[in-house]
Order: C-alpha cells, then structure tokens, then sequence
C-alpha cells in the first residue's frame, strides 16, 4: 500500500489549472524552455485528457491507496485557481482515498475566518504555495493560521522550490525552521523539500521533530542534482521524516512510483517513506 503525499486530481476547477494545460503535459519544441518538471517525464492520459476515470484507473495501476488532494488559489497564472469545495466533493466521493488540504491566500481580507471554517467542513489541513505571493513563511500573516493548526493538530504544507517565487530566498527553508519550533502541535510538511535548498530543508527537519519533506521529482527523477543528499537522509536518521509523493500531473502516477523505487533504499526505507510516515501524519 503506498500513500501518495500531493496530487492534484483532474476534477472540476482542479483540471482547469495551468498544471493540465498543453504548455504543462505535452513537450516543448525548443529543449530550452522544456521545464524542470517535465524532463524525461512519461505521457500520462488522464492528464491528456483531463479524466478522472483514467486517473483512478493510474491510481490503481501504481498501487497508491491513499493520497492527500492539494489546489492552488494563488500561482503564477492568476486564470489558475480551484475552489476548495471541489476538493471536499472529490473526498466525499471516495472517503477512503483522499485526504484534503485547503488553499489559503493569506494576503485577502477575512483569510483566518476561511481557514476555520474550512478546517471545521472537514479539510485535514491548509496548504501555502507562499512563493507566488511573495510571502516568507515566517510572515506575521502566517503566525495566526499557524496558531489555528496548533491548535486542531493538523497539517500546513508549504511547498518550496526554485520555481515557486520570485527568486530562490523563497524556497529557503530556514525562517520555516524559526516558527517550527513554536507551534509544536501542528505538522508542517514542505512539498518539493525546499529544492536546491537541499542541506538547509535536511537541517530544518532534522531539528525540529514537526518538519517533514516531501522532495518527490527532486529526489525521483533519474540524474536529477542533489538528490543523493535526500536519499542518504532517507536512508538514515530521516527516515521517519520524509515522504512519497508524485505531484501529480507534475509527473505521472505509476512513473513517480517505479523511480521512487528504484533509488539506491533500504527496504525500511522504501517501507517508512512510502506509507508508514504518511500514515503516522495522518493518523491512519
């Protein structure tokens, strides 16, 4: 059974996202400006074709069982956003297979009253991509949301790259690693691992008991930089801290899953990052 820690579904305003656009799942004609994301990266048919059908059939295919739904109300595009309640619908749909997180944009008016509500309508946490915005996570608009997750014990994600922001300062993990140990009881989980912030996100979560990373490609992807530093902490004294996740359509389901597995882990490894960190997060 494998737990996959970050999909994005191709449902409803979920597939009218940037991420299932031409420009996202098919290749570009000039290498040069082929992303990151979307090297060596297999055809995926339910993102082609934006079907869910196809989706939980890949689903099944790659033997994830479970996987936490993720959207996206501030990006790049300003055309690329999801309505949370897609989310809660989808869940309602199959209760045994996703776990959501609310999108929050912290820079609108009566943004801590929306993440009540939406963690008291059943969302297992609230999801940031704070670079977008141009939001650190030690922001003093975060400290109430962060207070409100203490306080429910639930999940904030924050994802972090080079791609997500402005400029790299954004995907430092450091003032995450501030604020951390000052909310104990709540999760954070920073998708993407913070990369190329690589020993700095290993730091973090090394120190603070709270942090997980989730370097999915950038750790997976074949020949991808730095990635044998997360491996060997995956290895070693992170294995309890970090877990699998596609990005689904960043990369497709049963791809994600065949290069997780072909990294040079041990078996408990494989095992903990695979499904049991993913469970213990969410209480499964």
């Amino acid at each position: 059974m494998i737990i996959d820690f970050r999909i994005r579904p191709p449902f409803k305003s979920l597939a009218a996202m940037r991420h299932f656009g031409p420009g996202m799942t098919l290749p570009k004609h000039d290498p040069l400006y082929e992303s990151l994301n979307s090297l060596g990266r297999d055809f995926m048919p339910s993102a082609v074709r934006k079907s869910l059908p196809l989706f939980l059939e890949e689903m099944d295919q790659a033997g994830i069982a479970k996987a936490v739904i993720m959207g996206r109300v501030n990006d790049s595009d300003p055309n690329s956003k999801h309505d949370n309640k897609d989310l809660l619908e989808l869940t309602a749909m199959y209760p045994d297979r996703f776990f959501p997180l609310a999108s929050i944009d912290p820079t609108v008016e009566g943004y801590v009253e929306e993440a009540e509500k939406a963690l008291n309508d059943g969302f297992k946490g609230l999801s940031f991509d704070l670079g977008y915005i141009s939001v650190y996570p030690d922001d003093p608009r975060m400290l109430p949301l962060y207070d409100l997750c203490n306080q429910r014990r639930c999940l904030v994600a924050l994802a972090a790259s080079c791609v997500i922001g402005p400029d790299l300062t954004y995907s430092d993990p450091t003032p995450l690693g501030r604020v951390a140990r000052n909310f104990p009881d709540a999760t954070f989980y920073i998708p993407h691992a913070s990369w190329p912030h690589v020993q700095e996100a290993i730091g973090v979560a090394t120190v603070c008991p709270n942090v997980y990373l989730s370097p999915d490609i950038y750790m997976s992807a074949p020949d991808m930089p730095f990635a044998r530093a997360y491996v060997d902490a995956a290895n070693s004294f992170l294995m309890r801290k970090i877990v699998f996740a596609s990005s689904y359509p960043i990369r497709g389901l049963v791809q994600s899953v065949r290069e997780w597995k072909a990294l040079p882990l041990s078996r408990q490894a494989v095992l903990q990052t695979m499904y049991y960190n993913g469970a213990r997060i969410l209480g499964l």
